[in-house]
């Protein structure tokens, strides 16, 4: 295995943990790869991602829930937009306060922290340039928390704002198309169909995260983690016997 300052480290094993599309497009080179292709990989279809506000206020409302979800007038047709392709002015929203639980989240009494997670088309998609046009995006969501959903003086207590969109999701966590889930669960992109969780294409090379089997959320990407632990383990075992193959081997057919 080479890294990006050019050193080497030789092992028998390699476990990736990151987008699974970006290891195999980005972390192996076209030629050690016969199944996962640039073509494959670009013919998947992929999840959505999410507009993400994490704010600190300095006030409280009664009406917040640790979890409160705001649907929009047409649900149906903004998932239908989300999914293909469109970026609209209408919205659903997820809102965490988990203050109301644990006051400890706040570092004064009487404030509130707050999570807003906004469900919106990943980059492959959609005709939106998040660094113009993420400002005016945040405004409405404030604005619809003040003036709809009836939190008074939202917009004023915000004391703290850190925002994370489509863009931070491919620049900081390598996430293919800035999407949230990665492969979006189609029938033939779920369970067995996902990418396995031992390589098809490098000998040595095992996969975990939500692009693998058995899927995306925390359940199946808890399971992918045991699952691809297991598999280790047993090429482990059989190392002895020579059962393992050197990483960075092409597949055999």
């Amino acid at each position: 295995m080479r890294i990006a300052d050019g050193r080497h480290f030789a092992a028998d094993v390699v476990v990736s943990n990151a987008d699974v599309a970006a290891t195999y497009k980005d972390l192996i080179a076209p030629e050690w790869r016969r199944r996962w292709t640039d073509h494959r990989i670009g013919r998947m279809r992929y999840s959505m991602s999410s507009f993400l506000l994490y704010l600190g206020l300095d006030r409280r409302w009664p009406k917040l829930r640790h979890h409160t979800i705001l649907i929009g007038d047409r649900y149906r047709g903004l998932v239908g937009d989300i999914f293909g392709g469109r970026f609209t002015e209408d919205f659903s929203i997820y809102l965490h306060a988990p203050t109301l639980t644990d006051p400890s989240m706040a570092p004064h009494p009487g404030w509130e922290s707050v999570y807003l997670l906004v469900p919106v088309p990943h980059l492959g998609c959609a005709d939106v340039d998040w660094e113009r046009d993420g400002d005016a995006f945040r405004d409405r969501i404030v604005r619809y928390l003040e003036e709809d959903f009836g939190l008074e003086g939202f917009a004023a207590s915000i004391r703290v704002e850190h925002r994370f969109t489509p863009l931070d999701f491919e620049r900081e966590l390598g996430a293919y198309l800035g999407t949230g889930w990665q492969m979006e669960p189609t029938l033939f992109q779920s369970a067995y169909f996902r990418p396995h969780n031992r390589s098809e294409d490098v000998k040595g090379l095992y996969i975990a995260g939500a692009g693998t089997h058995p899927g995306a959320g925390l359940p199946g990407t808890l399971l992918s983690a045991e699952i691809t632990a297991g598999l280790v383990l047993r090429a482990a075992e059989g190392a002895g016997r020579g059962a393992v193959e050197p990483a960075g081997q092409p597949a055999a057919d």
